[in-house]
């Protein structure tokens, strides 16, 4: 079933916190980045075509390259649900 969504889903969804807002399209900078939404004060939800890994180094690095302090970093998994509703649209 992990092979499955990994085959079918579009995208690598990773939600970061930081210590602080970030301003308009700053994330988005990034070339790994597909797109980002802020969902909380200082917490983004990031799309990315990226190996998860890749994702979260360039993450990583923003945050270090930005003075910021990253307070949460973790992968949003899709269910099995999700990935049958993106093969079937």
């Amino acid at each position: 079933t992990e092979e499955l969504k990994h085959a079918f889903s579009p995208d690598t969804l990773l939600q970061v916190t930081f210590n602080q807002t970030l301003s308009d399209g700053q994330l988005v900078a990034l070339n790994s980045i597909g797109s980002a939404l802020q969902t909380g004060d200082t917490t983004y939800t990031i799309a990315s075509k990226t190996a998860e890994d890749t994702l979260k180094s360039e993450v990583f690095n923003f945050a270090v390259a930005h003075k910021l302090i990253l307070t949460e970093m973790k992968l949003i998994e899709s269910s099995l649900e999700d990935v049958f509703k993106n093969v079937t649209k």
